[in-house]
């Protein structure tokens, strides 16, 4: 699958590393350049993973639109405060039959809404799983075991997420509990 991994932090660095250690064509999306961990001549992969070099394919950029345009999934890793302002941007360039994957945790600040709530109020019909669980950053990049929960109201995208996510060392199941995966989060 082709992904757009959106947030150039920790996590979303790590789980665009991931998806293109599963074989997908991943870009990586971020606000600022220097953070992205593709910058040239930069051999490392982010400033707290020294001991993980950058493998070949990892593409960064700072432009949205070209960040999403062709993806069949976009993995938001935001985090909680940045999301709204994330999706009023992506919307005009919204690839239109995309997969959302909310991979950000927490809720919104100042209206204790659940990140899904966000999105749904911005964009209420697009496809949706939540993507969360007990893990870390540090942990995904260093290859140890993970389990991971795949929401949707939707199980055949739960599914497709769960197959596009698991691996011998992430564990995905699926669940049409969406609020529950998103306060356990």
């Amino acid at each position: 699958m082709r992904w757009a991994v959106l947030g150039g932090g920790h996590w979303g660095t790590a789980l665009a590393v991931y998806l293109l250690r599963q074989r997908h064509t991943v870009q990586l999306w971020g606000r600022r350049a220097e953070r992205l961990p593709c910058q040239p001549g930069r051999t490392d992969l982010f400033p707290v993973f020294p001991e993980c070099a950058r493998p070949q394919g990892l593409h960064c950029t700072v432009d949205l639109a070209a960040a999403v345009q062709g993806s069949e999934g976009i993995v938001l890793a935001v985090p909680s405060h940045a999301l709204r302002g994330l999706l009023t941007h992506l919307l005009p360039c919204l690839p239109p039959t995309a997969l959302l994957v909310l991979a950000s945790k927490g809720l919104e600040v100042p209206s204790a809404l659940r990140l899904d709530q966000v999105l749904r109020e911005i964009l209420p019909e697009a496809p949706l799983v939540v993507l969360s669980g007990p893990s870390f950053a540090h942990d995904l990049m260093l290859g140890k075991p993970l389990a991971m929960t795949a929401a949707s109201t939707d199980p055949t995208y739960a599914q497709r997420v769960a197959e596009a996510f698991g691996s011998a060392q992430m564990r995905v199941y699926t669940s049409d509990d969406v609020a529950g995966v998103c306060l356990g989060g």
